[in-house]
């Protein structure tokens, strides 16, 4: 058994030889193209378990046929993640195929209703909410700028009359000719 130190090819700490038949855990790692941070965590868990001894220096001296063993093994997190991966795919089969034809089957009656609106918007049997409001404003602006004018353009006769009944037959026809405007520019509106 040789224990010279010996700095580690990356010269970060003195290197000490490993029993003879063994390798040391960062050989192991470079034999087997895995970073050796890697390495030590797969010593430091479950997975590596009986393929090392620890010598009375604290070093950990790898049988490398038991550790390939080891490897060989998947760990337990290895294991979940295969067990996640095959629910996933369970979830695949038939239920989740019924899912997808229901999501088309939505999906094209979508599509059907939105063309149906298309066509009853072209052939003037459906109009757009906007289009309604603006007329509607139009409408109520037509009538109370007629209605406002009557004031003004009735005062001084309304003034010289004493009988409440002329008064109230010259209001009433002006309200008449007031809505009758009204109604001329609506019809204008339409055209």
């Amino acid at each position: 058994m040789s224990e010279l130190p010996l700095e580690d090819l990356s010269g970060n700490k003195p290197y000490v030889f490993p029993q003879p038949g063994y390798l040391s855990v960062e050989q192991y790692a470079r034999l087997k193209g895995i970073p050796k941070e890697t390495m030590f965590g797969y010593f430091r868990g479950e997975k590596m378990k009986g393929s090392y001894f620890v010598d009375r220096k604290g070093y950990k001296n790898v049988d490398a046929e038991k550790a390939d063993k080891c490897m060989a093994q998947p760990s337990i997190r290895e294991q979940m993640n295969r067990k996640k991966l095959e629910k996933d795919e369970s979830t695949d089969g038939p239920n989740n195929a019924h899912q997808y034809t229901q999501a088309r089957a939505a999906n094209e009656v979508i599509k059907v209703q939105l063309a149906q609106l298309e066509l009853a918007e072209l052939k003037g049997s459906l109009v757009k909410v906007d289009d309604v409001k603006r007329e509607r404003f139009l409408f109520a602006r037509a009538i109370r700028d007629q209605l406002l004018n009557i004031p003004e353009r009735n005062a001084a006769i309304l003034a010289a009359e004493s009988d409440p009944r002329t008064v109230s037959d010259l209001l009433m026809a002006e309200i008449r000719g007031a809505l009758r405007a009204v109604e001329e520019e609506l019809k204008n509106l339409a055209e």
